[in-house]
């Protein structure tokens, strides 16, 4: 079931179609669609939102179209019964986007964005415009920063609001060494290593040319990011494009809690870092993406175009200078890390 809540005369200037998949989020639909109503830096009816609910037993879907009526931007909700095998985030996320996809083709805009966001999620003011601005800038996918809610995050368990931020510190050291040894014309530091469906943008094209989001029952944002990095797409992380999410336990988080999956071991797993190495991933990215930057390097001179980046020249011999400085720096950024959790612990 579906129901266009749009304004009259739907606008010609649609660029982007927002995807919220939701299921019982009574609670936190309207403080999520209402971020959108002071989007700043976008034209009216630059985008719109879909919002589409999944198996939900709270009247979510009759609470959105009431709000619709005094919302500035076109809202379309749809609802859906999946089957048990179907009824989980990667489906429901795969599903929004398509009928985004379809808004935009409706629109007449084969070459808009589908952007997708959480219905436990506040976007920030600018997030639509910044987005924009990133795929205006070269991008095919943009992955924004997501953080917790302050006030939610601050019930969280102090062990637990520790390790996440060692995690995250750790996280941003291992990508300021990437950008370092394999750096990106389109993805420049200072950046961000996450790819969460909090905040995730693609085109209408890439998303079409990897087959759509992978509908897998957890981690679907990172698969479609994996899939668009498999073909050579151009995935931007902006610190600018921000977002924040809830930061409760039950629902949707407390079935990755249930799982007993350690956060810190996952982490690592999706950013591609093999624990089995000796526990060293700094080294191991290090002499991963150094190798990475020489093949590129080698291969560009091979057709007399030397690879350029923001931090420097990648050419061969400088590349394996860069491995070898890069094993030294991935090991201090995990003494570093270790000894801020040191006397993190020593404090408590």
């Amino acid at each position: 079931m579906q129901d266009h809540s749009e304004p009259q005369n739907p606008a010609v200037t649609l660029r982007a179609v927002v995807a919220v998949p939701a299921r019982n989020e009574a609670a936190r639909i309207a403080a999520c669609l209402s971020a959108f109503e002071g989007q700043v830096g976008v034209g009216s009816g630059a985008f719109g939102v879909l919002l589409l609910v999944n198996n939900a037993s709270d009247g979510t879907a009759a609470l959105a179209r009431e709000l619709s009526g005094r919302l500035p931007y076109p809202l379309r909700v749809s609802e859906i019964d999946l089957p048990p095998e179907r009824a989980h985030a990667g489906w429901a996320r795969r599903l929004a986007m398509d009928e985004a996809g379809s808004w935009l083709d409706e629109a007449g805009h084969a070459d808009g964005v589908i952007l997708t966001t959480d219905a436990d999620s506040r976007v920030a003011a600018d997030w639509v415009a910044t987005t924009l601005a990133a795929f205006d800038a070269g991008a095919d996918a943009v992955a924004g920063l997501v953080t917790l809610d302050a006030e939610e995050a601050a019930r969280l368990p102090p062990a637990l609001r520790l390790r996440s931020a060692l995690e995250d510190e750790y996280e941003g050291l291992l990508a300021e060494l990437q950008a370092c040894l394999d750096p990106e014309v389109h993805d420049p530091w200072p950046r961000h290593a996450m790819a969460s469906g909090a905040s995730l943008a693609v085109t209408l094209g890439a998303y079409r040319s990897v087959g759509g989001l992978p509908p897998v029952p957890l981690g679907e944002d990172r698969a479609l990011v994996a899939a668009l990095l498999s073909r050579d797409a151009r995935v931007r992380h902006p610190l600018d494009v921000r977002v924040v999410t809830s930061g409760r336990l039950d629902g949707r988080a407390a079935v990755e809690a249930a799982r007993g999956d350690d956060t810190h071991v996952q982490r690592m797993a999706h950013a591609g870092v093999a624990r089995e190495q000796g526990g060293d991933e700094g080294a191991v990215l290090a002499e991963r993406h150094g190798r990475q930057a020489a093949d590129r390097a080698i291969g560009a001179e091979r057709h007399g175009e030397a690879r350029s980046g923001g931090h420097g020249v990648a050419r061969p011999g400088i590349v394996h200078l860069r491995v070898e400085a890069g094993l030294e720096l991935g090991e201090q950024a995990l003494i570093l890390v270790l000894q801020r959790r040191a006397q993190a612990q020593r404090r408590r």
